[in-house]
């Protein structure tokens, strides 16, 4: 964001003597700090939520004057400075309402002010209010939002669009980081590249950068419980020893062999977590990478472990700045998550049956030999998805901190 825009200040003046309105710019360029001065005092001062305007509109137009005569004349006189001081005031309390006053019915309040500019005047008093213009409509029409790209947008189309905000935003980002990569995007048939956290769920919603093909680290388990989606929540539940750990190592190698991006939230010990991961990825069981005395195993990692095309990083909380595309939370919670856009999020469950909540998958792990090892189905795990009624018998590999596909042990 610019910490001063620049504006056409002669011309400015002229103007705004011509409306008979007495407040001047004073230099070449307006400061944030200044506007927000403004956007302070606007709720209760009609002089102010009138200078404020003014400024909206100067930093907008930035050295052009198109179109300004007339908005200055819609904002002269004591009836519009008290308008604008009452929208001001509403705008703290009521956003759509402050909205509707600015634009009642299909006319705009002020002749030449229209969501371009009156939404930033609502946005520079309270951080509930967000820029809606032809950029940011644009873009949202090309990510597949039922929103017209050029206007008028009625109140119901600003409540969608704050709405969609909040909906991308999730849990973990602020919509108005959204909003700035919204009004920064580039055109169509300008070439770009993303970056950051928020420029990668915009790339995912444009289809700029589609995510990476997520799974759940197994053939078999891919095939019955189908691709493991972005944007979904799903659980796993099993008594302890039953693999659930070990089912989360693998989904986190099955995707950073993929080239997607992990995070691996873990109470392990990150020494002992590093271990049983680099077990599973190279097929050294965990007594052999962890003995000392293995004078042979620093060759054996080296000689065995896969060029993995994604990132592994283990953690011991969430990071809300992460740019992973899958979050795996292996400690047992009994708090269903909100959805995150564009990222695929599996979590340990504490219970033994479903939360009430969206989940779009809750597997329970059961081996049958964990309190039986002489059990015929000895080396055997049942992962059975009770909200979708379907399951599949895992291969334990549990000496290598993973699952694998039945037959592949």
């Amino acid at each position: 964001m610019l910490e001063d825009y620049p504006l056409n200040r002669a011309g400015m003046n002229r103007l705004l003597k011509a409306a008979k309105i007495s407040y001047r710019l004073p230099r070449t360029s307006i400061s944030v700090t200044e506007i927000a001065e403004s956007a302070a005092a606007a709720p209760t001062d009609p002089h102010q939520a009138q200078q404020l305007m003014v400024q909206i509109i100067a930093s907008v137009s930035a050295t052009s004057l198109r179109n300004n005569k007339a908005r200055l004349a819609a904002i002269s006189g004591t009836d519009a400075q008290t308008t604008l001081q009452e929208i001001a005031a509403l705008a703290n309390d009521d956003v759509l309402a402050a909205y509707a006053k600015f634009r009642t019915g299909t006319r705009n309040t002020f002749s030449h002010i229209g969501p371009a500019i009156f939404t930033r005047y609502l946005a520079a008093i309270t951080p509930e209010a967000f820029v809606l213009d032809t950029q940011v409509a644009t873009t949202l029409h090309r990510a597949g939002i039922a929103i017209d790209p050029t206007g008028p947008w009625s109140v119901q189309s600003y409540r969608a669009y704050i709405d969609t905000l909040y909906w991308w935003a999730g849990e973990y980002h602020d919509p108005a980081d959204l909003e700035l990569a919204l009004l920064n995007c580039p055109r169509a048939d300008t070439p770009t590249t993303f970056t950051g956290d928020t420029g990668r769920i915009l790339a995912h919603l444009l289809g700029e950068d589609l995510p990476a093909p997520t799974t759940w680290g197994l053939t078999t388990l891919d095939k019955k419980f189908g691709p493991l989606h972005p944007g979904t929540v799903s659980a796993i539940t099993g008594e302890q020893g039953s693999g659930v750990s070990s089912l989360m190592r693998t989904i986190a190698l099955g995707n950073a062999r993929r080239g997607v991006t992990v995070d691996l939230i873990t109470s392990l010990d990150p020494g002992e977590a590093w271990a049983l991961l680099l077990a599973g990825a190279t097929g050294v069981p965990v007594t052999e990478l962890t003995n000392r005395d293995n004078t042979g195993r620093a060759h054996a990692i080296v000689d065995k472990a896969p060029q993995l095309a994604g990132t592994v990083r283990i953690l011991a909380a969430p990071d809300p700045e992460s740019p992973a595309d899958v979050l795996l939370d292996d400690r047992p919670t009994a708090t269903v998550p909100a959805a995150r856009r564009g990222v695929a999020q599996v979590y340990a469950w504490a219970d033994a049956n479903p939360p009430e909540g969206d989940l779009d998958a809750f597997v329970r792990l059961e081996r049958p030999d964990l309190n039986e090892p002489d059990h015929p189905r000895a080396g055997e795990i049942d992962a059975y998805d009770v909200l979708n009624n379907t399951g599949v018998v895992l291969g334990n590999a549990l000496h290598l901190g993973r699952l694998v596909d039945l037959g592949k042990r």
